[in-house]
């Protein structure tokens, strides 16, 4: 199944929740969203629609294999695809070395398994951008905690400090000494 234009860009990782610009939890309302396009735009050289799929359909023949409810099993056709390609690829190179003119059949076939393969990771963008999102916002929040940490550590060293040189301008001004 192809996601349309509208559901190309992910929904924010359940991540964002950590982000407050206060104290009290209050988080600004969001900043006005960019209009969509009215009828057609450019992207990547081609005009587009903003209803239009982004995976396109093959040019070529579809080599692999959707599930009943139209699903595809990502994982397992990419690996029968590029094992294919590969034994399509030496396949080439055998034909070629044994005589250059039988070349274009196989050479078509890789051609098609290849143009599968790109459709298939062109078709799993969106999925890999929310992930190196949420992987990137993970990150950042744990940097945000440890520097935190960090910093209530040292604020509590900062406070033992005080109480101790405090103590002893007590003890000082007990003494006489001041």
């Amino acid at each position: 199944m192809s996601a349309p234009v509208d559901d190309s860009y992910p929904n924010p990782p359940f991540l964002y929740i950590f982000y407050k610009d206060s104290d009290n939890g209050h988080i600004p309302p969001p900043p006005p969203s960019i209009p969509p396009p009215n009828t057609e735009f450019r992207s990547f050289g081609r005009m587009r629609t903003k209803n239009e799929d982004m995976c396109m359909d093959m040019p070529t023949e579809k080599m692999y294999k959707s599930g009943p409810n139209g699903l595809i099993d990502y994982k397992s056709e990419l690996r029968r695809l590029t094992r294919e390609m590969f034994f399509v690829y030496v396949e080439f190179l055998r034909v070629s070395s044994a005589d250059p003119s039988r070349h274009a059949a196989t050479l078509s076939t890789f051609n098609r398994i290849f143009a599968n393969v790109q459709h298939l990771l062109n078709c799993l963008r969106p999925h890999q951008a929310r992930a190196s999102l949420e992987y990137a916002l993970a990150q950042q929040v744990e940097a945000m905690r440890s520097a935190s940490e960090t910093l209530n550590t040292k604020i509590v060293e900062a406070d033992k400090c005080l109480e101790r040189l405090a103590d002893q301008l007590a003890n000082k001004g007990k003494e006489g000494g001041i």
